[in-house]
C-alpha cells in the first residue's frame, strides 16, 4: 500500500514551453532531456524539496516542456491514530478524514511555495513566467495505481507529442 501518496501536475500558464531548449528533439533517455536553465530551476527545486519538509519525499518526477508531474509521499505520524471512530448522523468529525484534509492542506502549501520560489527565479531573471492558477493532485491509493503512476512519470517523455498538455 501507498499510503499518503499524490500525483501532482502543475502547468506553466497557458502552456508555454519553457523548460526544455529543444522541445522537437527526439528523447533516447530520460537523462538526457534537454533543460532549458529555468528547466534545470524546476528540477533543482523539485529536488529540494524534501531538504526544505522533512515530512515530505518526492518518489520520482519529471520535468516536462510545460509541466512537471510528482508523485508525493505526505508523512504524518498521527495516521496511526488510537481513535477509529466514523461519522454518525448527527455530524461528528470523523478522525481520519480530519487527518486527510491536514496532508491535503499541508500538500497544498508545498506546492504553493514551491511554484512561489519558481515564479520568484524568473523575475530575478527577467523571464516572462507564470503557472497556472492551480495544480492537479489525485490520492494514488494502492499500489497498483502507484506503479501505474510511476510508469506514466518515466514515459511521459517519450510520449510528448501525444501529450494531452502538448
Amino acid at each position: 500500500s501507498t499510503p499518503n501518496a499524490y500525483f501532482i501536475t502543475i502547468c506553466s500558464k497557458k502552456r508555454k514551453n519553457l523548460f526544455w531548449s529543444d522541445v522537437g528533439a527526439i528523447i533516447d533517455r530520460p537523462k538526457n532531456i534537454p533543460l532549458t536553465q529555468y528547466g534545470k530551476t524546476v528540477d533543482f527545486y523539485i529536488k529540494a524539496i524534501p531538504s526544505h519538509y522533512p515530512a515530505i519525499s518526492v518518489d520520482q518526477f519529471v520535468v516536462m516542456p510545460n509541466h512537471i508531474h510528482l508523485i508525493i509521499h505526505v508523512s504524518d505520524n498521527s495516521s496511526k491514530h488510537k481513535n477509529n471512530q466514523s461519522t454518525d448522523i448527527k455530524g461528528n468529525t470523523n478522525e481520519s478524514m480530519r487527518i486527510i484534509a491536514k496532508r491535503c492542506g499541508r500538500l497544498s502549501y508545498i506546492v504553493s511555495e514551491y511554484k512561489r520560489y519558481i515564479t520568484k527565479y524568473a523575475i530575478k531573471h527577467n523571464i516572462t513566467f507564470a503557472w497556472q492558477d492551480r495544480f492537479h493532485d489525485r490520492i494514488i491509493r494502492n499500489q497498483e495505481e502507484y506503479i501505474s503512476k510511476i510508469n506514466y512519470i518515466e514515459n511521459n517523455i517519450f510520449n510528448w507529442k501525444d501529450d494531452d498538455l502538448y
